[in-house]
């Protein structure tokens, strides 16, 4: 029962402790890209991207630090450079450099909120303005490497998260073999003291108490009986001798 009810105690607080560390992050964002901007990115050459963070898809949130991180899909090289705000409210502007031709993704991440945004694909030309010869190796690389962003993104935002988890749930497992040791002890007394009364009830050496009572009681009596009678002995001292009727007192 008591296995049980802890049991359950630990299933409730990994609960609590669930809800409580999402209302400690904050909750979510979404990554709403300026548009309007038409030009492809060339290689080697300096681009703008902005974008306003939305908590809950429909705040703006400008009390966030975001990054955003550029990501050669083909090779994995990977950028991270610190917007700034600038504008409305949530809006932030960042300023790029794609190192080279390809397919690139950008995507933005902060540590206050999570965002529930996917990467923005883009396509950066040479130098000389050419789009980059499609390779379908190229495509299945990309695919393994959204997985190790992922991962990776999963890694950086929900990791501590799950640390303080494991932390949590490690102390309520103390607790636990704390108040199971606790009740052990408490039972080893408690069986220890119902033998104690058990062989106060029988007496240590088999009599029960009640014989025990009966027999200083008939010893107290028999005591009693035997100072009575000592009492009315003559002393071993002058006999006095028997007065004839009449005689004088004295």
């Amino acid at each position: 029962m008591i296995r049980r009810t802890l049991a359950a105690l630990s299933s409730a607080g990994l609960l609590l402790l669930l809800a409580s560390s999402t209302a400690i992050a904050g909750g979510w964002a979404d990554i709403k890209v300026d548009g309007g901007a038409t030009t492809k990115p060339v290689a080697g050459k300096t681009l703008e991207l902005g974008f306003t963070v939305l908590q809950h898809g429909v705040t703006p949130a400008g009390f966030v630090h975001p990054t955003v991180s550029i990501t050669n899909v083909a090779t994995g090289e990977r950028r991270d450079v610190v917007p700034t705000a600038s504008g409305a409210v949530g809006h932030f502007v960042a300023t790029v450099t794609f190192p080279s031709a390809g397919y690139w993704t950008w995507s933005v991440s902060m540590p206050e909120l999570s965002v529930d945004s996917v990467p923005v694909t883009m396509e950066v030309l040479t130098a000389s303005g050419t789009v980059p010869a499609f390779d379908p190796a190229v495509a299945m690389t990309a695919i393994e490497q959204a997985k190790r962003d992922l991962r990776r993104e999963m890694d950086s935002s929900l990791g501590p998260q799950f640390t303080d988890l494991e932390s949590s749930i490690s102390g309520l497992r103390n607790q636990t073999a704390a108040l199971e040791n606790r009740v052990q002890a408490l039972t080893t007394s408690r069986d220890e003291l119902a033998a104690r009364l058990a062989s106060a009830e029988t007496g240590s050496g088999g009599v029960s108490v009640l014989g025990i009572v009966l027999l200083a009681v008939l010893a107290g009596a028999t005591a009693g009986f035997a100072m009575a009678w000592l009492a009315g002995r003559p002393t071993s001292g002058t006999v006095r001798p028997a007065r004839s009727p009449g005689a004088d007192p004295a």
